[in-house]
């Protein structure tokens, strides 16, 4: 038995090998860029530049619209019934949906860049730079999904080209405008971190399938898309604002030392999120071809076990953080050690309950999910707003670590209880094989039942 469960594993194990070397390139490459920048800037000019990137990580979410589980979910699971023409509408109408709300968006900020300059930036200078920030989260969107694309499809090489060649851009061009002019201000790094992407984004299109950008669509098929993936898009916005609020409030009440602090502490711990990025990566479309519970069972059974010797092995990078700091010669950044202290052992909280915050994706109750995110991010702004005044950087990655450790045991009690009482944790899904794929007009994402 453990002989057949490992050979049915295997694909997962090696798609992850392949997704997690990818992913350390990819993190190595970002991790020397950071560092690069770190050595150039002072902690207050680094926090600057790190307040504009997250506003470029900010808006892909809300351009999103949460439609990447809808791609992860459904794209699988109608290629494993054989639905290829009503998978290629499915991606279709989000590409659409995603133009719209992206379009949208940046208006929007444009519109308020000024205030949002003088609240972040304390500059209403500065404008301009937010303008900048919002075009390259466009570009940035973009090219997240074609990645999504890829993945979707479990074509993972695909997948970390994109990702690799966004990577490699902005460390070439960042190191080439240092080798050119003496002094370079935190704006030129937005510059370059709008670009690449879109560079990226239009290398890698000719290898997208045609049909997933370009052909008819089910004007019934829009309404479905968005009823099914606004609540994914409230979770969405959750878990942006569990991610990002407490850089946004450092930046606020604090100085931009301070988040430069934070966001140092953050980007030293990332090389231990390779390893929660190749899990997801890999995992997620896996986990949406299983349309019985006896398969997803079996499935997380062995994801299970797969995680916790993971967690185990990464151990040691948590208490490693000090070496590091030594290591790259950070003394201006000493301060950030406690941070990278806990903001790994967030990840490796991450890692040891993946297989449930899988789950939690994989039995489509987007409200559920909806819920949990929601109570994440609002104990996440309590705690942060109480913490933050007094204790700064240190208090606010205290508060996730804490707070995310507690969601994830309560996700894990809610999913036994509920499994006990119902005695499933999802409805057969194999009604999707009856679908034909002839009827336009025909349901594809919602059981005749539901």
């Amino acid at each position: 038995m453990g002989g057949a469960n490992l050979r049915r594993m295997n694909p997962a194990i090696f798609s992850t090998m392949l997704v997690t070397s990818g992913s350390a390139l990819i993190s190595l490459i970002n991790f020397a860029t950071m560092v690069l920048l770190m050595h150039q800037f002072t902690p207050g000019d680094f926090g600057k530049i790190s307040i504009l990137l997250t506003i470029m990580t900010v808006l892909p979410v809300l351009m999103d619209f949460g439609t990447t589980p809808s791609v992860l979910r459904f794209g699988p699971m109608l290629e494993e019934s054989g639905l290829i023409e009503k998978k290629s509408q499915v991606y279709r109408v989000i590409l659409r949906i995603r133009i719209q709300v992206g379009l949208i968006a940046f208006v929007l900020v444009s519109l308020s860049s000024a205030y949002l300059a003088q609240l972040l930036l304390h500059d209403a200078g500065q404008w301009l730079f937010i303008v900048l920030a919002a075009a390259g989260a466009i570009a940035s969107s973009f090219s997240q999904y074609v990645s999504t694309l890829f993945q979707a499809s479990e074509r993972f090489v695909d997948m970390m080209i994109v990702r690799i060649i966004d990577a490699f851009l902005k460390i070439v061009l960042i190191s080439g405008l240092l080798i050119v002019r003496l002094s370079v201000s935190p704006e030129w790094i937005v510059v370059i971190y709008a670009g690449a992407p879109m560079l990226a984004l239009l290398i890698m299109i000719p290898r997208l399938d045609r049909t997933s950008i370009v052909g008819q669509i089910d004007p019934g098929m829009t309404r479905k898309i968005i009823r099914l993936s606004f609540w994914y898009m409230i979770s969405s916005i959750n878990i942006m604002i569990f991610m990002n609020f407490d850089l946004f409030i450092l930046a606020i009440l604090k100085s931009s030392e301070e988040v430069g602090f934070f966001n140092s502490g953050y980007r030293i711990a990332s090389l231990l999120y390779l390893a929660v990025n190749a899990i997801f990566a890999v995992l997620m479309p896996r986990i949406s071809r299983k349309l019985t519970d006896r398969d997803l069972i079996a499935f997380l059974i062995r994801a299970s076990r797969f995680c916790l010797l993971a967690t185990v092995m990464l151990i040691p990078m948590v208490f490693s953080g000090a070496f590091l700091f030594d290591l790259l010669n950070l003394e201006n950044y000493k301060p950030a050690i406690p941070i990278y202290y806990l903001t790994a052992a967030d990840h490796l909280t991450m890692v040891l309950f993946a297989p449930i915050m899988l789950l939690l994706f994989a039995v489509n109750r987007p409200k559920l999910m909806a819920g949990l995110t929601g109570i994440e991010m609002a104990l996440n702004v309590i705690g942060d707003l109480l913490t933050v005044p007094k204790y700064g950087a240190v208090g606010a990655a205290a508060t996730t670590l804490i707070i995310r450790f507690c969601i994830s045991l309560l996700t894990a009690a809610i999913f036994f209880l509920d499994f006990r009482t119902r005695k499933r944790l999802l409805s057969d899904m194999t009604w999707i094989r009856k679908i034909p794929d002839t009827d336009p007009n025909e349901s594809i994402l919602y059981p005749p039942d539901s």
